[in-house]
């Protein structure tokens, strides 16, 4: 985790991709119509030798982290490409850092339960997929957003909840078990769009969704 980067060089950074859909949790992927790139960012900064070890032990290479700037409640994901580090006067170092980030700046984790039909809003700029612990009052029961539905079919003993993460397309029972044999073959993948969304519990006691919404890069300075 990487906190508090001065990142004044992009106040002024303007987008006006539009992210339609994002198949995987640290992927770049969108749908045909826009394309959208990691975004490569450089980053310079002076420190005593005596700190470049500690620097070193917070970087890893390759290894995607949360990355704080200005704001400590919104962050990007992104990972380290490159460090390079030289003398500059008395004690100091000049430091510079390669950071490879995701095109969109994750808020505050929200959470909301729903024990009947509801609606919920996302306030993001992108689709949002959140991760939702259901918990079932039989066998088959079903979720659905915005009247696309995710069924489920529970063949074995139904266990008390099931937590089903939309970004992986995973569901696990509440041991931890792997399940997604209980997807049922003609369910639809869900996510929420950056607008108001339609819940529909059937056959569900209630549900725990938990989510981060996603706003465009620049919005960070907008949130301070």
């Amino acid at each position: 985790m990487l906190k508090n980067i001065s990142l004044v060089s992009d106040v002024n950074y303007k987008s006006s991709y539009d992210l339609i859909r994002m198949d995987n949790r640290d992927g770049f992927i969108l749908d045909d119509r826009n394309s959208m790139e990691q975004i490569n960012r450089q980053f310079t900064f002076y420190t005593k030798g005596e700190k470049l070890k500690h620097i070193g032990k917070i970087l890893k290479f390759n290894k995607m982290a949360d990355i704080y700037f200005n704001n400590k409640e919104y962050f990007c994901r992104g990972f380290c490409e490159n460090v390079s580090y030289k003398k500059f006067t008395g004690d100091f170092y000049e430091v510079v850092v390669s950071l490879i980030l995701q095109p969109y700046i994750m808020g505050p984790k929200e959470e909301k339960t729903f024990t009947e039909n509801g609606s919920i809003v996302n306030e993001g700029d992108f689709r949002a997929y959140p991760v939702v612990k259901i918990f079932p009052k039989q066998s088959d029961f079903s979720l659905s957003i915005n009247a696309k539905t995710m069924r489920f079919s529970v063949n074995d003993s139904l266990k008390k909840s099931y937590i089903v993460d939309f970004d992986k397309v995973e569901i696990t029972d509440c041991d931890g078990n792997l399940k997604n044999s209980i997807f049922h073959k003609d369910s639809d993948f869900l996510h929420l769009e950056p607008r108001v969304n339609s819940i529909v519990l059937n056959n569900i006691e209630k549900i725990v969704l938990t989510v981060n919404w996603r706003y465009m890069f620049y919005d960070i300075y907008k949130r301070q």
